[in-house]
């Protein structure tokens, strides 16, 4: 080990003891942080899930028979793109 890396990790102890906890205001704002993603990414899951259905219902044919037992590749980009679209408009929703 180099020279200055000793004095380093024995001034990170005091240095960690002479800062402050963190304070109570700062763990609300994490904990708030954390819930807010939960809550709004189950919302855009369930948005997600809801335009996906909204799209097999507007189609005029089997969109899962397509896809599950067709393999039907051309069916699949476009439902790829449209969870794309809809991802990106319910992430614009959301932050707004």
């Amino acid at each position: 080990m180099s020279r200055w890396f000793v004095p380093f990790l024995l001034s990170v102890p005091a240095v960690a003891w002479a800062a402050d906890a963190p304070a109570p205001d700062m763990v609300v704002r994490m904990a708030q942080g954390i819930l807010d993603t939960v809550v709004f990414g189950l919302l855009g899951i369930g948005l997600l899930i809801f335009g996906y259905k909204a799209f097999a219902w507007s189609v005029k044919w089997n969109l899962d028979k397509e896809l599950e037992h067709d393999h039907n590749t051309s069916v699949a980009i476009v439902v790829g793109a449209m969870f794309i679209g809809v991802s990106i408009i319910i992430a614009a929703v959301i932050t707004s």
